[in-house]
């Protein structure tokens, strides 16, 4: 079946130093964490998105991650027994201290293409701001698994999502648009 929960699409700005802060504490089983945007000011010590299950799957998929580059600052930590199965693809990361933190015996069922943005340049226009549309030139635009994973396109026709919260649509003229739940978004 599908997940019994989900966070996509959402904002998280913190503006902690705090080891013990976490951005999104996820405990369960099927959770879904898709396209979320986790900003951090200060220099974070704690983690932007924590996972801990006793059950089976958690899937964390395309979200952009900055700013939890103080002392002990982990983009994605994994904890929990043997018999979870976490499934983290295609996220980004920039200004982390450590990108991904697994627990001895954690089982990462499939971990790819989960890397620093390369330009080292946030890819937002003004989060202190509150702003956290893309740049026109960030490299996360457009990237965003399924279309492509490792660099390499994996379908035929691109999807164009976006990493992160922020989706945008480029301008095509001469077609509607119809967005479904904020988070679907198709052209007729």
């Amino acid at each position: 079946g599908g997940p019994h929960g989900s966070i996509c699409r959402n904002v998280f700005k913190m503006n902690t130093t705090s080891t013990s802060a976490k951005g999104a504490e996820i405990d369960g089983d099927s959770i879904l964490v898709e396209g979320n945007s986790f900003w951090n000011a200060a220099a974070g010590g704690g983690t932007a998105i924590y996972l801990e299950t006793s059950e089976h799957i958690i899937r964390c998929v395309n979200n952009i991650i900055e700013g939890w580059d103080g002392a002990g600052g982990i983009g994605i930590e994994c904890r929990g027994s043997t018999t979870e199965m976490h499934t983290i693809v295609s996220n980004r990361f920039l200004d982390c201290t450590k990108n991904i933190d697994e627990a001895a015996g954690n089982n990462i069922w499939h971990q790819d293409d989960n890397i620093n943005i390369s330009s080292g340049v946030s890819p937002f226009n003004d989060p202190s701001n509150d702003d956290f549309t893309l740049k026109d030139d960030s490299d996360v635009k457009g990237v965003a698994f399924p279309t492509y994973i490792g660099g390499t396109q994996l379908t035929d026709t691109p999807n164009y999502l976006d990493h992160g919260a922020a989706q945008r649509q480029e301008a095509g003229g001469g077609g509607s648009s119809v967005f479904l739940f904020g988070a679907l978004r198709g052209g007729v």
